[in-house]
Parts: structure tokens; C-alpha cells; sequence
């Protein structure tokens, strides 16, 4: 459902809503991985851990929530920002 001013609107087409509820969910993956990766940026930067471009450059790159989310974890506590990608 999508709001218009302050009411719902209700698409009148299935194929309007099948469309639009599969955007609006790409849309929440899409924002959920954004804000984990930017976590992880928060995070070396707090830290004051240096992150050289090809870092940045993978980590950008990456559209993984869950690889992304481990690189946050991993951030909390390496020394050094290659090591985020070391097993």
C-alpha cells in the first residue's frame, strides 16, 4: 500500500501491487545493506583505523547483507582494515 497526502492508496491492478510490493521490498534489502555497510565505515572511522581505497572499494562493492554484516562484526575488533577480509 502506498500513501497519497495523509490517506492510503490502494492500487486497483494485481499487477500494480504485485509490482510495486516487489519494489518497496527491494527497496528495504537495498536499504538495509546500505546501512550495514555504512556501519561498518562508522565503525573503522571511530576507531580511527585507516581504510585504504581498495578496502573501501570492496567493501562498497559488495551487495551481501550477510557479508557485509560480518565485515561490521569483524570491524569491532581487527587492527588493521585488511583484516577484514582474512579467515
Amino acid at each position: 500500500m502506498m500513501r497519497v497526502g495523509m490517506r492510503p492508496y490502494e492500487f486497483e491492478s494485481e499487477f500494480a501491487r504485485r509490482y510495486f510490493t516487489h519494489g518497496e521490498k527491494a527497496g528495504i534489502r537495498q536499504g538495509k545493506r546500505d546501512a550495514v555497510r555504512n556501519a561498518v565505515f562508522v565503525v573503522l572511522d571511530a576507531r580511527t583505523i585507516p581504510i585504504p581505497h581498495d578496502v573501501r572499494d570492496r567493501i562498497t562493492a559488495c551487495a551481501e547483507t550477510e557479508q557485509l554484516s560480518l565485515w561490521l562484526r569483524r570491524a569491532a575488533v581487527v587492527e588493521d582494515a585488511d583484516d577484514l577480509f582474512r579467515d
